[in-house]
């Protein structure tokens, strides 16, 4: 699929399919993930650590991916915010806004990259990847959680 394929889908749907995200940014271009070594530990399979370290941290960044035309972030947020006030707190540049809703916004810059934001229950965290086997220390970090992503695609090589 090609950007603007799934730019076009997201703005006529108005939803943003977090699995079809993934999916996407896999093909578009791939890449590798870097884990937060001081929260998971790769034994076998994912796991966070046991106990969770700074479990009350207001963001928690749990996986990067990186590949040469984009790059994003998996993050843990606590409480309940607001997309919009995740956005403020982030103080973007001026940007022209593609789209924007509760839970997705799309910004693009005058170079024409593109932002991506979408705020989730930690619950589609769960549905969306099966990265973790979610053990009970897991669900009750992530629970009372948001799940921000945070991506930037570069449109010019």
């Amino acid at each position: 699929m090609t950007l603007e394929t799934f730019l076009k889908q997201l703005e006529e749907t108005q939803t943003l399919d977090p699995q079809k995200y993934w999916k996407f940014r896999e093909h578009y271009s791939p890449g590798n993930f870097t884990f937060n070594r001081e929260l998971v530990t790769l034994t076998g399979t994912l796991e966070m650590k046991n106990p969770i370290p700074n479990p009350e941290a207001q963001e928690t960044v749990l996986l990067e991916f990186h590949s040469p035309l984009l790059s994003s972030q998996e993050i843990i947020v606590r409480g309940r915010p607001s997309l919009s006030e995740l956005l403020v707190e982030r103080k973007l540049p001026n940007q022209t806004t593609r789209f924007q809703n509760e839970g997705t916004a799309v910004f693009q810059d005058g170079a024409g990259n593109i932002q991506l934001f979408f705020l989730r229950s930690s619950d589609d965290l769960r549905r969306a990847n099966g990265l973790f086997d979610y053990r009970k220390h897991e669900v009750e970090f992530l629970k009372d959680k948001m799940w921000l992503n945070e991506t930037v695609i570069k449109i010019n090589k």
